[in-house]
């Protein structure tokens, strides 16, 4: 199985701070999503903002989220496939969402957190990893993961960036 990485203190403070300001701001827009790992099943519902999809820009919040994790990543526009805020809100257990492939081919995946919870993603191979602020987690996009909702804070709020690995 490919690696797992995680990333402690992912950006620099300001850089972090200031993403945290666009995303927990009450002028920053989510849309209600009916699913959340599995567009078959009911799974459960969450929230996202679209930034990127598919080689077209979708939201005026763009530049401001993407610039610093681009070049964290050193990767370029060309390289996305998709960017997304994901808001899940708090539940009064645990719910477990299906394990699930963003996409079908070969890809990397960025789950960046912005605030601390006991909600947390989990791989196949039963890996746990907590939200922390600031944390990333990268991996292969043929990993299959799920999101576990948290039972502690009202939100949990991260940045899922799908893209392509230049070679």
């Amino acid at each position: 199985m490919s690696s797992i990485n995680i990333i402690k203190n992912f950006l620099p403070l300001t850089k972090f701070k200031r993403l945290q300001e666009i995303v927990f701001s009450h002028k920053f827009p989510y849309y209600y999503s009916a699913t959340v790992g599995n567009y078959e099943a009911k799974d459960g519902f969450m929230f996202t903002h679209l930034l990127y999809d598919i080689k077209k820009i979708t939201s005026d919040f763009y530049s401001d989220i993407s610039k610093p994790l681009f070049e964290k990543l050193n990767i370029k526009k060309e390289n996305l496939v998709r960017l997304k805020i994901n808001c899940y809100t708090k539940s009064n257990e645990h719910n477990y969402h299906f394990f699930h492939t963003d996409w079908n081919y070969k890809h990397k995946v960025l789950l960046y957190n912005l605030n601390d919870n006991n909600g947390y993603t989990e791989f196949e191979n039963n890996e746990k990893i907590i939200s922390k602020a600031n944390e990333a987690i990268i991996f292969d996009g043929n990993i299959k993961h799920r999101s576990v909702s948290q039972t502690d804070e009202d939100l949990r709020i991260n940045i899922n960036l799908n893209y392509k690995e230049t070679i």
